[in-house]
Parts: structure tokens; C-alpha cells; sequence
């Protein structure tokens, strides 16, 4: 994990409450009490709406979108086993290179609560093509410790995870020369915080971030460009929780495109 730089993103909630959350720094079993940042512009409403036209052949959907360039996108439909949910598999696209999606007949506005998200009874595991220092990295079933998370008592919409330590990331090299892993400190945990956005559709937000990079700062809270990853529910037809798509969108300030964070990932018991 490289240092990261100052970056973009907005507050939404409040800070997680003590049930799932801490005001006291140094080691702890619980993530400290921060409020939980996302994406910029992902709080609101949509701000663009797009047309265009599609058709299925067999089992490729292709989508035509009416905008000022051709834009056209081709996905491989799989259906799930029990029939319920639809994976779209990117196959082309005049503009992206990258995608993940799903489909069901569950309207826009179905979602389920963190309460029913934490109860989830199978295994989820992420799939994620990142851009980062100038380099596409992909990673695939990557499993998604679920069950790890607390469900916070208090600020019900937010579950929260402290992972203890990492082999890869938050390291000394990696940004963290005086408190990260293969330090005199050796503090290699993560801050996991996974928090609806609204309660009205499926927008949820991922943001975590390295322990380690907030004591260099000397801070509690991390104001670096750490890790936001806004989120959508995956729901299947009968209205299930199945997971989520998302994308990650960390941009640098200072002008670097190097040092910016992109990605986008799916995390499902289908994929």
C-alpha cells in the first residue's frame, strides 16, 4: 500500500456509536469513533439521466445510450441458480474497459436494513479491478469477512470492523515508516466502516483506512485520501440482500492522476 495522498470525499453520518465504535486510541478490538466518509456527490440525488436503447440476443444484452458520443456497451446475462438474480458479465464497450452488474425484478427503492445485511446466511467474495500508481491490478475471490463486522446498536445503518493486522498493507514502507507493519510499533490494522446512505434505495458506502497512516499525522480520525467505496445493494427478485457492485473513486489533490485510487468491484454470493 503505497502513501496515500490528500484526496476528496464528504462526511454523511455521524460517528458509529460505542457499541461498534471507540474514542480511545491506541490498540483496541473496535474501529474509532469517525464519521464515515464516501465519495463526493454520492449523498445526493442523481445529478445526470441518460436514455438509450436495448435488445437481448440469446444471452447477450447490448445497450445503445443516446449521448453527444457513441457509446454503446455489450454484457453476457447469467442467471443465478435458484432463477432469482441476473449477473451481466461485460463482454465490450466503446468507452469503459471495466464493469460488473446485476439485475432482478426488485425496484430501485428495494433495500434491505444493515440488521438483515449482517444476517446474511451465505459466503460473499469480492472480485476488483483497481487502478493505482499508474498500474491495473485485478483481484478475484477474495473472500468478504461479513460475520466480522458489529452491527452497532446505536447508529443501526453502520456496521464496523477493526481488522487486527495485515500482511500487505499498512506496512512501513507502504506510507507508514514509524507505526506500520515492520516497525518497532507494528501496527498493521484497518478501520472498516460500512454505512447505508440512504434509506430510500440501495446506496450504500465501504471506507476503510490504514491505523497506521493516522498516528504518522497524529491524528485520531485519517483526513488522508483513504479508501471510499460507494456501494449498491445487490437484491434479487424476491427482494434478498445478495451483495453489493460498487466502485471505488479516491482522486489525489495534488494533480497526480499516479497517485489517484480506482476501481470497481462486485461483492456477491453469485459471481
Amino acid at each position: 500500500m503505497a502513501a496515500e495522498p490528500e484526496g476528496q470525499a464528504e462526511h454523511r453520518h455521524r460517528p458509529p456509536d460505542a457499541s461498534c465504535s471507540t474514542k480511545a486510541g491506541g490498540k483496541s478490538t473496535r474501529v474509532r469513533g469517525c464519521k464515515v466518509l464516501t465519495a463526493g456527490g454520492f449523498t445526493g440525488g442523481p445529478s445526470e439521466r441518460r436514455t438509450g436503447t436495448y435488445s437481448v440476443a440469446g444471452d447477450v444484452l447490448t445497450i445503445k445510450w443516446k449521448i453527444a458520443q457513441t457509446w454503446t456497451e455489450q454484457w453476457y446475462v447469467r442467471k443465478s441458480p435458484d432463477g432469482k438474480l441476473a449477473r451481466l458479465d461485460l463482454k465490450r464497450s466503446t468507452l469503459a474497459t471495466h464493469g460488473y452488474g446485476y439485475g432482478s425484478n426488485a425496484s430501485y427503492a428495494t433495500r434491505r436494513a444493515m440488521s438483515s445485511v449482517k444476517a446474511f446466511p451465505s459466503s460473499l467474495r469480492q472480485d476488483l479491478t483497481s487502478w493505482a500508481g499508474g498500474k491495473l491490478v485485478r483481484s478475484a475471490n477474495q473472500p468478504f469477512g461479513l460475520s466480522s463486522f458489529r452491527q452497532c446498536s446505536g447508529t443501526t445503518s453502520c456496521l464496523t470492523y477493526l481488522q487486527p493486522s495485515s500482511n500487505s498493507a499498512c506496512q512501513k514502507e507502504g506510507g507508514c515508516p514509524r507505526y506500520g507493519g515492520g516497525t518497532k510499533a507494528n501496527i498493521s490494522s484497518i478501520q472498516y466502516y460500512l454505512t447505508m446512505i440512504s434509506k430510500t434505495d440501495r446506496r450504500d458506502t465501504l471506507w476503510h483506512w490504514c491505523t497506521c497512516l493516522a498516528m504518522e499525522r497524529g491524528q485520531f480520525c485519517y483526513t488522508g485520501n483513504s479508501h471510499v467505496k460507494p456501494l449498491m445493494q445487490i437484491i434479487d427478485d424476491s427482494g434478498a440482500f445478495r451483495g453489493w457492485v460498487g466502485a471505488e473513486a479516491s482522486f489525489s489533490t495534488d494533480g497526480s492522476r499516479a497517485k489517484d485510487m480506482l476501481a470497481v468491484l462486485r461483492i456477491s454470493d453469485f459471481r
